[in-house]
């Protein structure tokens, strides 16, 4: 249940109320929409939207498919953003509620049949295979696909002759 709740490969949205120092001007704040560029490449487009607008700080909501590591951090401090507060509210259709830190509760029969159809969905769609490595790696030099490595066996023979 939490691989399919958490992992990216499932798209289910997470959704965090963040608290940040500063204000977001209008440019930034569509800039996130469409998606932000990070070390490991771009990030799927964000549904932002502001709740709470202060003189000092500014309270958004914003929802995500991936749930990189540090991704919502990482995303506002490309634009200089620096985050005082974030908190996971929603995964998916369940919300997190008024629960504190370490509190836990039983999940609504809808919640329940929420995760029952996920769970469906991952088991009907076909697992994406893992890539293919373009290059591997021999004795510290990179090798094309096509390119033979400096010993070859023809059978498994030859790995246990005695010199």
């Amino acid at each position: 249940m939490t691989n399919i709740l958490t992992h990216p490969r499932h798209g289910v949205d997470k959704t965090y109320l963040v608290v940040a120092k500063g204000a977001i001007p209008p440019e930034q704040l569509d800039a996130l929409r469409r998606g932000v560029f990070l070390s490991e490449g771009k990030t799927a487009p964000v549904r932002a939207t502001l709740e709470k607008v202060d003189r000092d700080s500014v309270e958004m909501e914003l929802t995500l498919r991936e749930g990189r590591n540090r991704e919502v951090r990482r995303m506002l401090a490309r634009y200089g953003i620096k985050v005082k507060r974030l908190k996971r509210v929603r995964i998916g259709s369940i919300h997190l509620g008024t629960l504190k830190p370490g509190q836990s509760r039983r999940l609504t029969p809808r919640e329940e049949e929420y995760i029952a159809e996920l769970k469906e969905q991952s088991l009907a769609s076909p697992r994406p295979g893992r890539r293919r490595q373009r290059y591997a790696r021999t004795r510290g030099r990179a090798r094309s696909p096509g390119q033979q490595t400096d010993r070859s066996f023809s059978n498994f023979e030859d790995l246990n002759t005695e010199d």
